[in-house]
């Protein structure tokens, strides 16, 4: 995450099953300000949505149906929509298409997972800081518009082989690197081993437009966290993000 000073404000709507405090102390060490209300009935969370500004609405999925559809109308009515979170005991409980949110995520049953999900919602609105990785300029040009075209934000660096970017996520914070597999030099896999040794927390994703099967499981036994085919698309490219940020995507009801 970069270091400038942005505030985001979160609205927690609803109350059974979600632990209040574990939420507002994993938004006091967030990577970002963020400022956290709470709205216990959905005639509150309405009216503060329409008085304010909000980044983020996380919704408990235990709120009657007639309430969620209320929250979330008024929240796509805003001039700038927030992203909307479901939190469920049980994601599988969510396909696609079975609620009116941007992603569902479970809800948090340690500090940890609060945690987890707090820098999770940081991400849905703040740019993620992104490296991309491979010795085609055309191909990085690509990959560049496709994730610009991405509904989360990402600041792009890029570099064309694998020592080079060593040495930029040396010098500087990355959160996600998009590492292509096959490369002259240091090749994607021995790009990652040596990625996993020095800086283990970083998020990768392993690029590739190689058909062989066994390519995807060398990468993930390298360690990486997700894998693209080549050619892949925005909505791919959304598909792995949200993976990548411990949530799941719901396509809008109706």
């Amino acid at each position: 995450m970069h270091g400038d000073l942005v505030a985001l404000r979160m609205l927690v709507v609803g109350s059974a099953g979600v632990d209040r405090d574990a939420l507002r102390a994993a938004a006091a060490q967030a990577p970002l300000p963020l400022e956290v209300l709470e709205a216990e009935t959905a005639p509150r969370a309405a009216a503060v949505l329409e008085d304010g500004r909000f980044d983020i609405v996380l919704l408990d999925d235990a709120l009657p149906a007639d309430d969620w559809r209320r929250v979330t109308r008024t929240a796509r009515a805003c001039k700038t929509p927030p992203f909307v979170i479901a939190l469920a005991d049980d994601l599988s409980h969510y396909p696609a298409g079975t609620l009116d949110a941007d992603a569902v995520a479970r809800k948090p049953a340690a500090a940890a997972a609060a945690q987890e999900l707090m820098h999770a919602c940081v991400q849905t609105r703040f740019p993620s800081r992104l490296l991309m990785v491979d010795d085609s300029p055309t191909m990085r040009a690509i990959v560049k518009k496709i994730l610009s075209a991405s509904r989360f934000p990402v600041d792009i660096s890029e570099t064309s082989d694998g020592r080079a970017a060593l040495e930029m996520i040396a010098r500087g914070a990355f959160d996600i690197v998009f590492l292509d597999y096959n490369m002259p030099g240091l090749n994607g896999v021995a790009t990652l081993s040596e990625l996993r040794r020095t800086a283990p927390c970083i998020k990768v994703v392993i690029m590739t437009s190689d058909g062989n099967p066994g390519v995807e499981e060398r990468a993930r036994e390298a360690g990486a966290n997700a894998f693209l085919r080549k050619p892949f698309y925005p909505a791919d490219v959304d598909a792995v993000l949200y993976g990548l940020f411990g949530l799941q995507p719901l396509a809008k009801a109706g």
